[in-house]
């Protein structure tokens, strides 16, 4: 397991703000093999040197192989606003370079990528919910609909943890202890914390979960567990098993909520 000062924040970058400055958006689309030429991000970026501008994001949207690869650049034009064009035509000049696009600050100091839709993650539409937004489905689910909440919750999170194993964990690894290597960082490049599988335990398979978004939004409250988190993981190992719902359980023994360093999360494969 590695300690939690190893990860680093991640800016999906998608958006900047700037307390002073003109930020503006560029989508720049290479040619499908463009990115074997090792090269060409420099000279992309050396354009934007060229004109004394701060470049604040670099981002290129992975493709499939064979496909034209998206950069998005975000950058300052405080000093080169009115040469934007003149950025544009020495960008299109790049060899591998197919078309540029720009978009200018939405409000002050605010750019957005423009051009963006729908948003993918491993082949499917993926939709980001941020921390204020699960936070009010926690809170006002428990504070309107009460305990019963708690299984709602449950329920949809065991089947999401299910599908996910179903629709391509499965289909990529097939090896046990592969699936939940995949399936841990998964977890975390969704921003649920850093899953720590323990191992098999007779019938049990033992979680750690660091820095769980979840426990944190419940800490101090009191609702008892983390349903969705357990949902999840219950829903992936009953995949794993190839067993039907109400054939796993699930128990939390320990949780940051009580003050432990992590939140421990038992799945028990019923016999």
């Amino acid at each position: 397991m590695k300690k939690l000062e190893f990860y680093r924040q991640y800016n999906l970058g998608r958006m900047v703000f700037t307390e002073k400055g003109k930020p503006y958006f560029f989508e720049v689309t290479l040619s499908p093999y463009a990115l074997d030429n090792p090269e060409l991000l420099h000279r992309i970026l050396a354009v934007f040197k060229s004109y004394g501008t701060n470049v604040l994001t670099l981002r290129v949207s992975a493709p499939s192989r064979g496909e034209e690869v998206r950069v998005l650049v975000s950058a300052d034009l405080s000093a080169a606003e009115s040469l934007v064009k003149s950025i544009v035509r020495d960008l299109e000049s790049v060899e591998g370079v197919v078309e540029v696009r720009y978009a200018p600050p939405l409000l002050n100091g605010v750019a957005v990528d423009a051009w963006s839709h729908p948003l993918v993650f491993a082949g499917a539409r993926a939709v980001i919910l941020d921390e204020h937004f699960f936070k009010s489905l926690l809170m006002e689910g428990f504070g309107k609909l009460g305990d019963g909440f708690g299984g709602v919750l449950f329920y949809i999170f065991y089947m999401t943890g299910r599908g996910m194993f179903e629709e391509w964990v499965g289909k990529l690894a097939r090896r046990v202890e592969d699936q939940v290597a995949l399936f841990a960082e998964v977890f975390r490049l969704h921003g649920w914390g850093v899953l720590d599988f323990r191992g098999f335990f007779g019938n049990e398979a033992v979680f750690h979960v660091y820095d769980g978004l979840e426990a944190n939004i419940l800490r101090g409250s009191d609702v008892e567990a983390e349903f969705a988190t357990r949902g999840l993981i219950a829903g992936f190992m009953s995949g794993v098993w190839g067993l039907p719902y109400g054939k796993v359980a699930v128990r939390e023994t320990r949780c940051i909520r009580r003050g432990d360093p992590f939140c421990e999360i038992r799945v028990e494969r019923k016999a």
